[in-house]
């Protein structure tokens, strides 16, 4: 992006102008207009053109791939039953049994046991 703006003397271009070369690099780089502007403007402030690399909030994994493979276990044991049904069963198995590889599982959530289910790790296992 820094080598069109200077090639192309951006910063001394017209109005009409300055939309086309705008418009070449947003499709040239597959960003918006609005951020084309923002670093357009960050390099006529400081002559260098640098997306910011900002970490992005993560929520932390609670089940890990284990988990997964032992829902995989209980739903071919049975059957796949519904969800609540399945959740049943696995604090069942922590609780009554005192299967500790249950303890995670015990507190799904319904709604969780559904994304699980989705997960590649679980279609493919």
């Amino acid at each position: 992006m820094e080598a069109v703006l200077v090639d192309q003397e951006y910063h001394t271009l017209g109005k009409k102008e300055k939309g086309v070369v705008r418009a070449y690099m947003c499709k040239m780089t597959g960003l918006s207009m609005p951020q084309m502007t923002r670093l357009i403007r960050q390099h006529r402030k400081n002559g260098r053109v640098e997306r910011s690399r900002k970490r992005r909030h993560r929520f932390a994994v609670k089940f890990t791939l284990g988990d997964i493979v032992l829902l995989a276990e209980v739903d071919e044991a049975h059957e796949r039953l519904s969800g609540p049904a399945t959740k049943k069963i696995q604090e069942r198995e922590y609780i009554r049994f005192d299967k500790k590889e249950y303890e995670r599982l015990a507190g799904i959530s319904v709604a969780h046991l559904y994304n699980l289910r989705g997960r590649a790790e679980y279609l493919n296992g």
